[in-house]
């Protein structure tokens, strides 16, 4: 009986110890549940707040998918760098160290635009308004100038208005979200006033009154300009002129506008005469503004000319240069515009009729289709003989000179023409006398010359007093001019023979090119450099072409930048 007592106890000890395990493992950590909510910060929704909602969670951990964001604290709140989705992730632990995970997108606004902007009045145009902008979070953009014109959409953009008035400008800036702000300011602008007077010019704001010379309809004055590309305006009556087109090359500098007579060659001009007429001209005549297109500043004459019995101003223009005083003589042939630029081969520009005796060199030209020049032997070569011509070549500032069968072409002039029925246009060209020298006097010529299709010889002289003691030619390398025939160009001083005492010399031998390929691959410029030793007042120099039997066809050469100094 004892054993059988003592064994129920033993056993009722063994079940009371395996209830009290068991009721132990089933007091172990719940479960965690990892949950978050998310909200954007009002002012600056790259500023995302994040709650924590888990269970049973003891730590956290926060990666926010930008490869850069973690926290641990419960209830952090993160600045993306930029709007987007990203997969944010919290994975939370409980007491027992088991974790749970919850993933999900967060959707990151962008900020939202703010549109901003200032203005500056343009120093040389008071009507001339530059906008910079200054609108965030932005990226695309949309002004309206109050004008009526149309929205711009640059960043930056420059608005010129028609007339004074204030302007209610607004900026409507928008980013990539579709979200926009809109600025608005009120803008002032002012044209200064233009000076009552009967003639003036304009350039950039400032305005120059031209002074009547005395009792002539003849208005000038000297205008000073800075470097770089600039247009400018004549004023006559108050009322805007530009050159018209085709109307001698309308400006100071290297050429650049298309409307020029000349053509787009890399043709600088110092000089420059032709017609003016309305900017708002009635009859629709098409004009430009008048320019200068020079690397350096400096003053240019401008002159108007209301004097002429058909009524049409005439401009004049002509850029001052510093005295020179070994300088007496400089024939740059600029006011010489119409004809095409041979070694270019380029078309020109003609007037109708093409007759120096019929036009006075201002007349509107057209566009040619050939390379011709002004005075062909259809019509009537440059000779100032012909009473007819004086007004044309006082125009080309040919007064004093001596010319027969000169051929205008684009900023220089060519000597003779092909023969026709039996005519030969043998040219020749002859400096005024150089009446400035009082005494012999050794002086130094210089001039450019072409062969246009010469074969035979053109001569260079010294007519009256004077014996050349030397004389130098070397070629000028122009960017474009087409080598060929086997020509090699020189590019040093070389001598040119010439005997003791002599006054003369072949122009055509002295540079000797090839005659194969004269039409089409040599086209090129020799400069020329004659001293002259004892010249005086009675000494002319001269360019002539009439001493050969040869048809005149072979005695074509083109002369440009002559200058005689002491």
């Amino acid at each position: 009986m004892k054993k059988a007592v003592k064994l129920s106890f033993y056993s009722i000890l063994c079940a009371v110890v395996f209830f009290s395990c068991k009721e132990k493992e089933e007091q172990a950590a719940p479960l965690p549940v990892a949950e978050f909510s998310y909200t954007a910060d009002v002012g600056n929704p790259l500023n995302i707040k994040f709650t924590d909602q888990s269970k049973n969670a003891e730590s956290h951990s926060w990666n926010f998918g930008d490869q850069k964001g973690t926290s641990v604290e419960k209830n952090p709140s993160y600045i993306y760098s930029a709007a987007g989705t990203y997969v944010v992730s919290l994975t939370v632990t409980n007491l027992d160290g088991k974790t749970a995970k919850k993933e999900q997108n967060v959707i990151v606004q962008p900020l939202a635009p703010v549109a901003n902007f200032t203005f500056e009045i343009d120093e040389s145009d008071p009507l001339k308004v530059h906008f910079t902008n200054a609108s965030q979070n932005a990226t695309v953009y949309s002004w309206n100038f109050g004008d009526g014109s149309t929205p711009a959409t640059e960043d930056n953009p420059t608005h010129v208005y028609a007339a004074s008035g204030t302007y209610s400008v607004s900026l409507t800036a928008q980013n990539n979200n579709l979200q926009s702000n809109a600025k608005t300011t009120d803008v002032t602008v002012t044209a200064t006033s233009v000076p009552e007077s009967a003639v003036k010019v304009k350039i950039g704001n400032t305005y120059t009154d031209l002074v009547q010379q005395g009792d002539d309809e003849i208005y000038e004055a000297v205008v000073p300009f800075t470097a770089g590309q600039h247009t400018f305006t004549i004023y006559i009556a108050n009322a805007e002129h530009g050159f018209i087109w085709y109307s001698g090359n309308g400006g100071i500098g290297a050429v650049i506008d298309e409307h020029a007579s000349v053509p787009l060659a890399d043709i600088y001009v110092e000089k420059s005469l032709g017609r003016l007429a309305p900017a708002t001209d009635e009859d629709l005549i098409d004009t430009s503004p008048l320019w200068v297109n020079t690397t350096s500043g400096g003053d240019v004459l401008v002159r108007v000319d209301m004097s002429q019995t058909d009524e049409i101003p005439r401009y004049y223009l002509e850029l001052q240069k510093s005295a020179d005083p070994n300088l007496i003589l400089e024939q740059n042939f600029d006011l010489f515009v119409w004809g095409g630029h041979w070694p270019y081969y380029m078309t020109g520009s003609i007037p109708t009729p093409n007759d120096p005796a019929s036009v006075d060199g201002t007349e509107v030209a057209t566009r040619s289709g050939t390379g011709t020049a002004i005075g062909t032997q259809a019509t009537s070569p440059l000779n100032n003989e012909n009473a007819a011509m004086l007004p044309y070549l006082k125009n080309r500032g040919m007064e004093g000179w001596s010319m027969n069968c000169i051929y205008e072409m684009a900023g220089y002039v060519r000597l003779s023409n092909s023969a026709s029925a039996g005519i030969e246009y043998r040219g020749i060209l002859k400096t005024p006398a150089l009446t400035e020298l009082a005494a012999p006097t050794t002086i130094t010529v210089k001039y450019d010359a072409c062969r246009f299709a010469a074969s035979e010889e053109v001569i260079f002289k010294v007519e009256g007093d004077g014996t050349i003691s030397s004389a130098t030619y070397k070629d000028v390398l122009e960017e474009g001019i087409t080598y060929g025939g086997g020509y090699t160009p020189t590019t040093s001083e070389t001598d040119i023979t010439v005997g003791g005492g002599a006054t003369s010399f072949g122009m055509t031998t002295a540079i000797s090119p090839p005659w194969s390929g004269v039409n089409s691959a040599i086209k090129y410029w020799t400069r020329f450099t004659v001293t002259v030793a004892g010249a005086t007042s009675n000494t002319k120099i001269v360019w002539d072409a009439t001493e050969g039997a040869a048809t005149s066809a072979q005695y074509r050469f083109c002369i440009d930048n002559i200058s005689i100094r002491k």
